[in-house]
């Protein structure tokens, strides 16, 4: 019946705290229904906020009664005809990218307990619609692995390694989880070897859209002073490599290379290398054109650093004419986004050393800025007296 659920909900005690650390919890009350637990995060639909929560075999969507999001009513007790693990795995799912018209990747996945009958946890990926109030799947039920066999941030109904067999149920999903040793962290993070990142879908991508990931809007807040401008320089597949600046500590570069319409070509950045001729203490990527199809050209990415190497490919449309590039670096790390996030590196790279690029096949045109990155924090030791933007970016 009526009553508390077992759920609470909890709000910071102080905006102003960086870190957050205080938070303040209530018990969550619901009305109107018969045994409902599991509340799911709480999502705005206009003026009203929802949630769902486990109710009998099912989920059903509650409306909170005021704006202290305490007290709650069922409205719709047959939301979702499947009981799930708990409410609180219905999440939202990436919209589309900003511009790009097209059908969109589903909008929430959802956990549920029964769908295979064998109590293993599925999950199915489904369009909510806020003006109907109505759920529908549009997925299978998958098996869901979150091991580290896959790239980052990718969703994949491929069988990947031995995490879970080679069950087809599978929907595959990974987010970065390499590391520095413990003993070389440079803050608070665990010396996790990544940006915070934002997803998007990608319908134009073949065969039927694609997922791409891109830092957040945010850390353009952290650029300073420029240190480099570089517009229509010539990369000639038969010169020695073109030095655009020094790869410094801390640093946001945008590049475009372009043009790359011809049947055969191939570009290599180097950065963070000890010279003009040589890259071997440095991060290399490579980016050559393998094939083309009816949707574009497929271009063949690797990166190679000090300690690892990695392999993706991804295309680039038949419209487009020029190849994006950002290259993010910190004390310890390099991050690099290909055309729109479509081919994703991290890893550790330490030191400074040259920016260069080369190409072969045919000639190429290269183009960019790079900033100095300033930190979250004015010093290593304290989050005091830190930026708005700064403050902004960490919250």
């Amino acid at each position: 019946g009526d009553g508390l659920t077992g759920g609470v909900i909890a709000f910071p005690e102080n905006l102003s705290d960086p870190h957050l650390s205080a938070w303040t919890k209530e018990p969550l009350i619901f009305h109107g229904c018969n045994g409902s637990g599991g509340p799911s995060p709480i999502w705005q639909n206009g003026d009203a906020y929802e949630l769902i929560a486990i109710h009998n075999e099912g989920e059903a969507r509650f409306v909170a009664t005021d704006e202290s999001l305490l007290q709650w009513r069922m409205v719709d007790p047959n939301f979702i005809a499947v009981r799930g693990g708990g409410g609180g795995l219905w999440h939202e799912l990436p919209q589309n990218v900003p511009g790009i018209s097209g059908p969109r990747w589903p909008t929430h996945i959802f956990q549920s307990n029964a769908m295979f009958g064998d109590g293993v946890s599925a999950f199915v990926m489904g369009i909510y619609d806020k003006q109907t109030e109505r759920f529908m799947n549009v997925s299978d039920a998958r098996l869901v692995d979150v091991g580290t066999t896959v790239r980052y941030g990718e969703l994949s109904a491929a069988s990947v390694g031995d995490n879970v067999g080679h069950d087809p149920r599978t929907l595959h999903v990974s987010w970065l989880t390499g590391v520095q040793p413990k003993d070389a962290k440079d803050c608070d993070t665990g010396g996790l070897l990544t940006s915070f990142r934002e997803l998007q879908f990608d319908p134009r991508l073949p065969p039927s859209g694609a997922l791409v990931e891109l830092p957040i809007a945010e850390y353009e807040l952290l650029r300073g002073s420029l240190l480099f401008n570089v517009s229509g320089e010539k990369l000639d597949r038969e010169a020695s490599s073109l030095v655009m600046g020094t790869a410094g500590i801390a640093m946001d570069t945008e590049l475009e290379v372009s043009p790359i319409a011809s049947a055969s070509w191939a570009c290599e950045i180097g950065v963070r290398c000890e010279s003009r001729a040589a890259c071997n203490r440095g991060a290399r990527l490579t980016l050559t054109r393998s094939d083309s199809s009816e949707h574009g050209q497929t271009v063949a990415m690797s990166v190679q650093t000090p300690t690892e190497a990695q392999r993706t490919s991804f295309t680039l449309l038949a419209h487009e004419t020029a190849l994006g590039l950002r290259i993010m670096l910190d004390v310890t790390s390099v991050e690099l986004f290909v055309a729109g996030g479509r081919g994703v590196f991290s890893g550790a790279l330490n030191g400074t050393g040259l920016l260069i690029a080369n190409c072969s096949g045919s000639d190429l045109e290269i183009s960019g800025l790079a900033w100095e990155m300033g930190s979250i924090f004015p010093s290593k030791s304290t989050a005091r007296g830190m930026s708005v933007a700064a403050r902004n970016l960490w919250i």
